[in-house]
């Protein structure tokens, strides 16, 4: 049996732990999800893209994360679980300013291919962190669950942010609609709340 002592250490590190990884998955929800939003509107109001070359940009990305995805992860199982969070924000964040730079569907395709390289490191990285750190099953799914709650509530909430309550009412969209919307608004405060 552990010290009261050293259990109380594992404690609060486990609260440290929680809270860094539902902050990240937080701000990594918002600005994924800010993102894809600009750009997908960038790509047709100022790039000019066509339906096929916004299709092949998709693909692009898609073909990058598949080939790089298991290269990433043999990389995260030899090395660790940090590092692959550490480096895989270097090519994403490079695809997204990059986006906003350049116009051209070979450069554009360029940002995609650095996008899909850093998804690749990030993707499963910091949920094996997780379940590393807390090697506590029962409190990676709270803290799981809790993240999938946060990451929902945050896009029902923007949803009904978007359109607002009286709008709604005014188009005449049906009350699940509205529902919805407030329910993800509360499953969003849930989420913030539980540590």
């Amino acid at each position: 049996m552990e010290p009261v002592e050293q259990r109380g250490q594992n404690l609060e590190r486990g609260e440290q732990i929680t809270t860094t990884f539902l902050r990240w998955m937080y701000l990594r929800s918002v600005f994924h999800r800010g993102y894809v939003l600009t750009s997908s509107l960038y790509f047709v109001v100022v790039a000019h893209l066509t339906a096929a070359q916004l299709v092949l940009l998709g693909t692009t990305m898609a073909l990058t994360l598949v080939v790089c995805d298991i290269p990433a992860g043999v990389w995260a199982d030899a090395i660790g679980r940090r590092w692959p969070l550490v480096v895989g924000q270097l090519p994403l964040g490079a695809g997204m300013v990059l986006t906003g730079l350049v116009t051209t569907f070979p450069s554009l395709v360029v940002t995609q291919v650095l996008w899909g390289l850093g998804w690749a490191f990030l993707n499963g990285a910091d949920t094996a962190w997780l379940n590393d750190e807390l090697n506590d099953s029962q409190r990676i799914a709270r803290v799981l669950t809790a993240s999938a709650r946060w990451d929902r509530g945050a896009f029902h909430a923007r949803d009904r942010g978007q359109r607002g309550q009286g709008h709604q009412r005014d188009l005449g969209e049906p009350a699940h609609k509205q529902r919805r919307a407030r329910d993800g608004a509360l499953v969003s405060l849930a989420g913030r709340i539980y540590r």
